[in-house]
C-alpha cells in the first residue's frame, strides 16, 4: 500500500526514512557564517562544476580516480579536457597506493574520496611522500570542514549531505583559485523539490516531489553557476557539531545490529560524520526494492562505476552488492532500530 493509500485509507502512512533531505531553515543566528576550513572558498552549485573549474584553472592533463567513484568526477573531467586514469581500491575501499605511485608522472592531478564521511586510508601519507602532484580531497559525503585534510583542494557537495536545495564549495588551501564566468542561471526550479520534501515529512506526495527531484537531477551540469542565495542561507545556519554527533549516533546503532554485513568497521567510519553505513548484500537492487516496500529508502553508492570492468573486476562485483543504510541527523534511535530490523529482514 502506498502513502496515498494508506492516507486514504485513514491510516496513518509510515514514516519514511531515508531519500533526499528537505529544504532546512535559513533562520541563522547574527553573524555566523559557514565555515569550510580556509579562506580560498568558491560556491558552485554542484561539486562537478566546481571539479571541471578546477581542473580547467590548473591546466590538468592527467588526473587519477579511484576505480569505484559516481560517474559525474569523470564527467567534470572530461569536460575540462582532461585524460581520466584510475587506481584500485579493491573490495574494502582502501587505495592502492603502490599501483597509484607507480603509475603518477609530472603535472598529474589525484582525486580521492573520503568514502561515506569516513576519511580516507593510504591517501594522505602518499600526498606528503608525493608533493609535486595536484591532489584533490573529494568529501562530497561528509560535512565541513575536515579536521585533517590532506588535499591541496578540497570539494564538498552540501546538497547531498544536508538540506540545501543545491551547492557544491571548492577549498583552496594553498591559494586562491580564480572565479570563473559565472553563467547566468536565471531557472531557479532545482530548488522546488527540496522545498515540497520538507513540506511533506509524511512522504504522502512522493509522486510530486521525486519525480521534480529527478528532474532537477538530470538538469545539472558542469556548466559554472553559483550557488543559490537559498542554499548559502541554509549552510550558515546549520548547526553541524550537533548534526555530526547526531549521525556518529545514528550510525553507531546500525553497526551494532548489522554486524558482519557492515563494510567498514566502526574505527573507519565512526572517525568521521557518516553520510550512511553501507552494507553488503547478494544483490543490492533486489535489497533496495524489498526495502522500499516497508519505507525505508537505501542509497546505492554506486549502481553505475565509470571505470572499466574488466580491469576492475572487485569493484564492479562490489557495486552489485553494495548499499547505503540511511542514518542522517534527520532520524533517532528508534528510526535505526527500524532500519537494521528491516535490512535484516529483507537482505
Amino acid at each position: 500500500m502506498s502513502a496515498s493509500d494508506e492516507t486514504l485509507s485513514g491510516a496513518t502512512p509510515l514514516k519514511p526514512i531515508g531519500g533526499f533531505i528537505g529544504l532546512a531553515s535559513a533562520d541563522a543566528p547574527p553573524g555566523r557564517t559557514a565555515d569550510f576550513g580556509g579562506q580560498h572558498v568558491l560556491q558552485f552549485w554542484n561539486a562537478r562544476a566546481a571539479l571541471a573549474h578546477l581542473l580547467a584553472s590548473l591546466g590538468v592533463g592527467r588526473i587519477w580516480m579511484p576505480s569505484y567513484i559516481c560517474g559525474e568526477p569523470a564527467l567534470a573531467a572530461a569536460e575540462a579536457g582532461c585524460q581520466v586514469l584510475f587506481y584500485p581500491v579493491g573490495a574494502g575501499l582502501i587505495p592502492d597506493g603502490d599501483v597509484l605511485a607507480r603509475g603518477l608522472r609530472a603535472g598529474d592531478a589525484v582525486l580521492g574520496v573520503d568514502y561515506f564521511g569516513a576519511p580516507s586510508p593510504v591517501l594522505p601519507d602518499l600526498a606528503q611522500r608525493i608533493p609535486d602532484m595536484t591532489w584533490i580531497q573529494d568529501r562530497a559525503q561528509a560535512p565541513w570542514p575536515d579536521p585533517a585534510p590532506w588535499g591541496a583542494h578540497i570539494l564538498y557537495s552540501p546538497r547531498k549531505v544536508v538540506g540545501a536545495a543545491d551547492g557544491g564549495v571548492l577549498v583552496s588551501r594553498d591559494g586562491p583559485v580564480p572565479p570563473p564566468q559565472w553563467a547566468p542561471d536565471p531557472d531557479q526550479s532545482r530548488l522546488e523539490p527540496a522545498r515540497l520534501r520538507a513540506e511533506d515529512p509524511l512522504g504522502v506526495h512522493g509522486d510530486i516531489w521525486f519525480p521534480a527531484y529527478r528532474a532537477a537531477e538530470a538538469a545539472m551540469s558542469c556548466a559554472p553557476r553559483p550557488m543559490s542565495n537559498l542554499s548559502r542561507s541554509v549552510i550558515d545556519a546549520l548547526d553541524l557539531n550537533a548534526i555530526a554527533a547526531r549521525r556518529r549516533r545514528n550510525a553507531g546503532i546500525l553497526l551494532s545490529r548489522v554486524g558482519s554485513a557492515a563494510l567498514f568497521q566502526p574505527d573507519r567510519l565512526l572517525a568521521g560524520a557518516p553520510l550512511g553505513v553501507p552494507v553488503l548484500t547478494d544483490d543490492a537492487g533486489a535489497v533496495v526494492a524489498r526495502m522500499a516496500r516497508d519505507r525505508v529508502f537505501c542509497a546505492r553508492h554506486w549502481a553505475d562505476l565509470p571505470s572499466p570492468a574488466a580491469d576492475f573486476p572487485a569493484e564492479h562485483a562490489l557495486s552489485r552488492r553494495l548499499l547505503t543504510l540511511p542514518c542522517d541527523h534527520r532520524y533517532d534511535d528508534d528510526d535505526m532500530v527500524r532500519v537494521a530490523e528491516t535490512f535484516l529482514a529483507r537482505r
